[in-house]
């Protein structure tokens, strides 16, 4: 995998949830990451919070993204380098925030997927066998972007492993972990803190006492 793709797998773990999402009053959506996106998009984002239609509706925006890739490769006069990878960039944003939606909803649990597997197992081959034909028409422009290229081919291929792992019916929901006490803690009586307190230093040995002063006389001063 391309550093490209590490670093757009990492924005998507840890983007808040600010600007695209809202928060359901139970569980909030994945973070995605939305600089590809247009403003009524977002907008249809933040309205479609149910999973099957949330993933679904990620891939319809990739499909958006790849026509548009396949249109400007083929225009006369052609695009440049650099507006090609950056379409096929958003081609590549919108399959792992796909992706991400499915494998989060597939952890989390308690829904029925079967509805985007069955579209994802139906849509997605037809984008893979897209971007191959593209590859035997276009190969020798594809080599002026061609780690971009290859990650467009990946990301596809694992939104369909993803999908693969969806199973019939209601997927269980996973049941939240036990919280295991520390060995800072310990039982107590109810109402009382659990929390050990730290010993306590050891205190300071008393100071020992100063030996008289002995004078010539033989008397001692204290």
């Amino acid at each position: 995998m391309s550093k490209q793709r590490h670093w757009h797998l990492w924005a998507l773990a840890t983007l808040t949830l600010t600007g695209l999402l809202i928060v359901s009053p139970s569980l909030a959506s994945p973070p995605q990451s939305q600089d590809y996106l247009t403003d009524e998009e977002i907008q249809k984002a933040r309205e479609t919070q149910e999973p099957n239609a949330r993933i679904l509706l990620f891939l319809e925006f990739a499909a958006a993204r790849l026509a548009r890739f396949q249109k400007a490769l083929a225009a006369s006069p052609p695009a440049q380098s650099d507006e090609l990878t950056e379409m096929l960039d958003d081609y590549i944003s919108a399959v792992d925030d796909t992706t991400s939606n499915l494998e989060i909803w597939l952890d989390r649990g308690g829904v029925n997927l079967e509805k985007a597997r069955k579209q994802i197992e139906k849509q997605v081959p037809e984008l893979l066998s897209t971007l191959e034909k593209l590859d035997t028409t276009y190969r020798a422009r594809l080599a002026e972007f061609s780690f971009t290229w290859e990650d467009s081919l990946e990301a596809t291929r694992e939104l369909l492993e993803a999908a693969a792992d969806i199973p019939a019916g209601m997927i269980p929901a996973k049941k939240p972990e036990a919280i295991v006490a520390s060995p800072e803690e310990e039982k107590a009586a109810p109402g009382q803190p659990t929390l050990r307190k730290k010993e306590e230093q050891p205190k300071p040995p008393p100071p020992k006492p100063t030996p008289p002063l002995v004078v010539s006389s033989g008397v001692s001063l204290r």
